[in-house]
């Protein structure tokens, strides 16, 4: 399945709930329903956590696969020694996935570049999430499929 339809099916679940949520969560508002509305805006923050980590799981994936295709083929290219020898560094070192996820995206993306800033920045915030951060920290998951979309053109 490419990057772009699992994006897409996560992205279709997190609306549905989130559309539940917020219908819940203004209603209770409206009522003025202090702990319901606290309730469900908790559970609006968690979808949007959780998904965000599983969008970004998936692009992980996608570095991941997209890196090792890259080293691969830099490996068989015909030539000297001497200008594939740092690709089969790369390649024996990351037999057991050993090579850190930003190394990975360096290989695409230039340290500087903008690009790699926010997809840092993503991998923090997934990190952050997933080692037991908080999930308060607002995510808009729309700007985080797109920006992650397009940034997924980077590694061709």
């Amino acid at each position: 399945m490419s990057l772009v339809t699992e994006f897409f099916r996560i992205f279709k679940q997190y609306e549905e709930l989130n559309r539940d949520y917020t219908a819940k969560e203004t209603l209770a508002f409206s009522k003025g329903q202090v702990k319901a509305y606290e309730r469900w805006k908790d559970k609006r923050q968690r979808n949007d956590a959780i998904h965000f980590l599983f969008m970004f799981s998936r692009f992980e994936d996608f570095i991941r696969t997209k890196s090792n295709e890259l080293i691969l083929k830099k490996v068989s290219m015909p030539g000297a020694y001497s200008t594939k020898s740092s690709w089969l560094i790369l390649k024996d070192y990351d037999k057991d996935d050993n090579l850190h996820l930003m190394k990975r995206v360096q290989l695409f993306i230039d340290k500087g570049d903008a690009r790699f800033a926010k997809i840092k920045e993503y991998y923090e915030a997934r990190n952050s999430l997933a080692h037991g951060g908080k999930y308060n920290t607002p995510i808009d998951i729309n700007t985080a499929k797109q920006k992650l979309l397009e940034y997924s053109n980077s590694f061709r």
